[in-house]
């Protein structure tokens, strides 16, 4: 499928690329990271997100050349979307502009509809980033072989010069963020091996972590009080609930990207199975994020994709996330229900 791919971005001149609403650091990373190598190749590629970049991800190279209008992507008759599990996930703005185009989809979630022309998914990856950092590598090692001339000629061979800094940092910046620090079961050995190339490539990992994690402001530790005040338990302690509202970011001073990681702290409560944040979006409408854990013995645990993706969302085994329509009190029966029997047949 890479042969496909490089095949197919060769001769492309304009592309857009895009990742799901509400980034973060892997869909924003892989996002600019592709951008950055394909304008390097002499493209006109031109990277677009639905949602302003969080403030702790302003670091990243490229990051203030990103559109949120389509406007600004001019006609492309290919599009890049990564890190998505469906092309609703862009946004409907950005849905409506692809229709007609053709896609290709790189993605490491399990529930992803394969909604590309040309669909690279492979959930045994850490993250999208990695799958771009292989993409990357093969076009460069690809050009040389004698067996595979795919790219001979291609504006996108960059022979054996290493990875830029800028790519690399975009690149280490998604698969620190999507491993969690390298403390999820996806920090799989070939990440470790990926994120190491990209360190010797010119990411540097500590003003990558300073970026990420000791950048916090005041407001958003006030927040993470107020939503921690709303913890509670079932009561064999397997289930972590807490809740966001909009009254809390107007009385902090805060937005959704300050709520980045809230739902870890609970995660990582001994005992959990899984962890649930409820984050109102507006009236009658939650934003619900799950997340699952490894249990003790080494086994999977609850795999919240499929809750989520019940309920109409998607994501990963221990990471996932969807949108309930109603009152709090009936969005809260709605996931406790499907709790209640993915807990049940897991025992």
């Amino acid at each position: 499928m890479i042969r496909k791919i490089l095949d197919r971005l060769r001769p492309a001149a304009q592309l857009a690329v895009a990742a799901h609403q509400n980034p973060e650091g892997d869909a924003l990373g892989s996002t600019l990271a592709l951008a950055l190598w394909l304008q390097s190749a002499g493209k006109d590629a031109r990277a677009y997100n639905l949602d302003p970049v969080p403030s702790f991800l302003r670091f990243l190279p490229g990051a203030d050349t990103m559109t949120r209008r389509v406007e600004d992507l001019g006609e492309p008759a290919l599009i890049v979307v990564v890190d998505c599990g469906d092309l609703q996930r862009t946004g409907p703005a950005f849905a409506q502009f692809a229709q007609g185009r053709e896609i290709i989809n790189l993605d490491h979630h399990d529930t992803n509809d394969n909604f590309g022309a040309l669909n690279l998914v492979r959930p045994d990856a850490s993250s999208t980033c990695e799958i771009v950092y292989e993409l990357i590598v093969s076009a460069q090692c690809t050009v040389h072989s004698a067996q595979n001339p795919l790219l001979s000629g291609s504006s996108l061979s960059t022979g054996h010069r290493p990875l830029s800094t800028d790519i690399a940092t975009n690149l280490y910046t998604g698969i620190l963020m999507d491993t969690g620090s390298f403390r999820f079961p996806n920090t799989t050995p070939n990440a470790l091996r990926i994120a190491s190339e990209l360190v010797r490539a010119g990411a540097d990992p500590a003003r990558v972590a300073r970026e990420v994690f000791d950048t916090q402001p005041q407001g958003k530790l006030k927040l993470l009080a107020r939503v921690l005040s709303t913890l509670e338990f079932d009561a064999p302690g397997r289930v972590a609930e807490m809740v966001l509202t909009q009254a809390m970011f107007a009385e902090t001073g805060t937005s959704a990207e300050d709520a980045e990681g809230f739902i870890n702290h609970t995660a990582s409560v001994e005992g959990v199975k899984v962890a649930v944040l409820f984050r109102e979006q507006g009236p009658d409408k939650w934003k619900v994020s799950f997340r699952g854990r490894v249990q003790g013995d080494g086994s999977p645990g609850i795999n919240v994709a499929r809750i989520a993706e019940e309920l109409g969302g998607g994501g990963h085994r221990l990471a996932a996330g969807t949108t309930l329509l109603g009152s709090l009190e009936r969005v809260r029966l709605q996931v406790q229900e499907k709790l209640a029997a993915a807990l049940l047949a897991s025992e």
